[in-house]
């Protein structure tokens, strides 16, 4: 059997539920376990998309796990749930039509720590779970709130159950990562001794607005120097801007997001989209201050957009300094300072820019 999972940390990690998981299912199926991990810490369903998009032979998989909730509570918001649903949505539609039809889709609710980011995840549980009835007729798709198990182990108590976390949002390892993967296990198993009938009805068109038909850009092949970054799980090739450089991109659509890389290097940049207010970020994330041989791929979803104003523009990235971010952010509304700028010397630093995210949809909602 052949499983795919696309998620966040806990998903990632060596020591996780997916080594737990692989373990108990081979206990009672007796063959093969085959699992290709394609999850990037610290990243929203928005990058799931992405990453899922250029993914290959999608029919081969038994069963795809996703898990994204941990990281998406931040689009939970009032304001930008609408990107949520148009990304999870794309998400889902996309692994529908393009897996075999007897893939199990599992969507993995893991929560966090703190029960006062309780009320972004219930609101995220409750769209997946609109989702699964929405598309129960075409698919085999399913959701497992491994959070409300575990809340029911520890008989619903607050200390019992902040004490199943190592940090606020990874599962303590072996015990707790290994109890999350025996339920995931288990409700796998569930479902090859009593299989659903679906009548696998041809999925109809998409007359909503998501981002199923967006498509994912290689930024990579609009510049003359490129960067390289491996480990063991991240295999991607970046255009390298250094101070000032701008390297502008015609898309075929409107951005939904970017990936860039993070490193001890890296610099702020300055985003101008065609038809939108430009912003500015800073590029270095904390994990990464300090160490040469740290980088991060890190994916930022414009999630403010009302996505109304479609069709295609250019959109320029410039590679700035802090000093430069400080001057636009009291110019320009939309300012995110959300790392800090970059601690090297000018000569030295660069952004990192590695794909986007274009939705191309001119789907009118029904």
């Amino acid at each position: 059997m052949k499983f795919l999972f696309v998620g966040g940390s806990n998903t990632l990690m060596r020591e996780g539920y997916v080594r737990h998981f692989k373990f108990f299912l081979e206990q009672f199926c007796h063959e093969e376990i085959e699992i290709r991990n394609i999850a990037i810490g610290a990243n929203s369903c928005v990058h799931g998309l992405e990453l899922i998009k250029a993914e290959q032979n999608l029919s081969d998989y038994d069963c795809v796990v996703i898990e994204y909730v941990i990281n998406d509570y931040q689009l939970a918001k009032s304001e930008t749930i609408h990107t949520w649903r148009q990304a999870y949505d794309g998400l889902i539609r996309h692994l529908i039509k393009n897996c075999a039809p007897h893939t199990r889709i599992i969507n993995l609710v893991l929560g966090r720590r703190s029960l006062s980011t309780f009320a972004w995840q219930n609101r995220l549980t409750r769209e997946i779970n609109a989702l699964v009835k929405k598309y129960s007729s075409y698919a085999s798709i399913e959701i497992i709130n491994i959070t409300r198990l575990l809340m029911a182990i520890c008989d619903k108590k607050r200390d019992v159950y902040e004490n199943l976390y190592k940090d606020y949002v990874h599962y303590k390892p072996p015990v707790v990562a290994s109890l999350v993967g025996s339920l995931l296990s288990n409700h796998y198993i569930s479902g090859l001794v009593n299989p659903k009938s679906i009548d696998y009805s041809p999925l109809p068109e998409n007359y909503q607005d998501n981002f199923e038909n967006s498509v994912v850009v290689d930024a990579s092949r609009y510049s003359i120097r490129k960067r390289e970054f491996k480990n063991s799980h991240v295999d991607l090739t970046a255009a390298s801007l250094s101070l000032g450089e701008t390297v502008e991109i015609e898309l075929s659509g409107t951005l939904v997001a970017f990936t860039y890389v993070s490193t001890f290097d890296s610099l702020s940049v300055l985003v101008e989209e065609e038809g939108e207010a430009p912003f500015v970020i800073d590029c270095q994330h904390k994990w990464v201050k300090g160490d040469e041989n740290r980088f991060m791929s890190k994916n930022f979803p414009l999630s403010w957009k009302n996505w109304s104003n479609k069709g295609g523009r250019k959109v320029r990235f410039t590679a700035i300094t802090g000093l430069d971010r400080d001057s636009l952010m009291a110019r320009y509304v939309n300012q995110y300072n959300i790392h800090g700028p970059s601690t090297q010397p000018l000569s030295e630093a660069c952004f990192y820019l590695a794909g986007l995210l274009v939705n191309t949809s001119d789907k009118i909602v029904a």
